[in-house]
C-alpha cells in the first residue's frame, strides 16, 4: 500500500475508515492514571449497547489512526454515515484478505491476517449467508481478543465443550470471562427458526446460566424476551425482523449488564 498523502482532507481520511470492534469500559469518574481527551481529540465510538463499541481506524501503513471527532466535524459527516462507510470498508478489506474459516474439531475460527478477526462479527451478511451452513442451529461465538474469533453451532454439544476449554485457558491466564445468553428469534429468517433450533437455544442458555463455566452471566434472553411468549422478542424491543432489537431493546440489553463486574 502506498503511503497516505499527509495533506489528505478530513473527508478523504474518513472515507478510508474501517469499523473496528472494541470492548466497552464501565462508566465512572476518571482516576489519576486515566487520560482525559477533549471532545475534538476523542475517538468516534459507536456504542452497540451490548458491552461492545465500534471505533473507526485508518490504515497509515505502519500503524492505525483513530478517526476523532475533529475529523468527523471537518468532513461534515454524521456518525451514522461514518459507521456505514466503516462497515463497507471492513467488508471490502476482509474480501480482499480472502477471509478463511478454519475448523478445529467442532469449533471454527475466522482468519484474515490479524487485527480485524473480531470485527467480522459486525458483518451481518457473513453470518446470515456465508457461514449459516456451519451453524444451522445458531451461533455461539467467543471473542477472546481482536485477532481471534471462534464459533460453533449452538446445537453441537462437543463444540460447546471445546469453547468451554477456551474459557478454561482464559482462566489459566488469570483473566475473567463473562457469558451472555442468546436472545429469542422466533418469526425471523434465521435457519435456526425451527422447533429444534428453539430447543437448542434453550439448552445453550441453560448451560450458559448454570454450568458454572463463566465468572458471571449477562442474561440478554431474559432482558429482551416477550414475557407472554419467551421464544420471541418483546414487541417493544423488536426492530421488525424478529431477531435484531431496536434502540430500546439494545438499551434494555445494556441495562442488563452489571457494571460492577468490571470494577476489578
Amino acid at each position: 500500500m502506498a503511503a497516505p498523502d499527509m495533506r489528505e482532507s478530513d473527508q478523504e481520511f474518513c472515507a478510508r475508515a474501517l469499523a473496528y470492534l472494541k470492548p466497552a469500559l464501565p462508566d465512572g469518574e476518571p482516576d489519576e492514571a486515566d487520560i482525559v481527551l477533549s471532545r475534538e481529540h476523542s475517538p468516534v465510538l459507536t456504542n452497540l449497547n451490548n458491552g461492545l463499541l465500534v471505533a473507526y481506524l485508518v490504515d497509515q501503513v505502519d500503524h492505525f489512526r483513530y478517526v476523532q471527532q475533529r475529523h468527523l466535524d471537518g468532513a461534515g459527516l454524521t456518525q451514522a454515515a461514518l459507521h456505514q462507510q466503516g462497515i463497507a470498508n471492513l467488508r471490502a478489506l476482509l474480501k480482499q484478505k480472502d477471509i478463511k474459516v478454519q475448523p478445529y474439531g467442532n469449533v471454527f475460527t475466522i482468519l484474515c491476517g490479524g487485527n480485524f478477526e473480531a470485527s467480522a462479527v459486525l458483518l451481518d451478511e457473513l453470518w446470515s449467508n456465508a457461514l449459516a451452513h456451519l451453524a444451522p442451529n445458531g451461533f455461539v461465538v467467543a471473542i477472546p481478543c481482536r485477532d481471534i474469533l471462534a464459533f460453533c453451532d449452538a446445537g453441537n454439544a462437543s463444540g460447546l465443550q471445546e469453547l468451554r476449554h477456551i474459557i478454561e485457558r482464559v482462566h489459566a491466564l488469570g483473566l475473567k470471562i463473562f457469558g451472555a445468553t442468546i436472545i429469542p428469534f422466533e418469526g425471523s429468517t434465521l435457519p435456526a427458526n425451527t422447533a429444534l433450533g428453539e430447543a437448542n437455544r434453550l439448552a445453550v442458555n441453560e448451560w450458559i446460566r448454570n454450568s458454572g463455566a463463566y465468572d458471571a452471566v449477562v442474561d440478554f434472553d431474559l432482558a429482551t424476551s416477550d414475557p407472554k411468549h419467551s421464544a420471541r422478542l418483546s414487541p417493544a424491543y423488536d426492530s421488525g425482523d424478529h431477531m435484531h432489537p431496536n434502540d430500546v431493546g439494545y438499551q434494555a440489553m445494556a441495562e442488563a449488564i452489571d457494571l460492577s463486574l468490571f470494577d476489578e
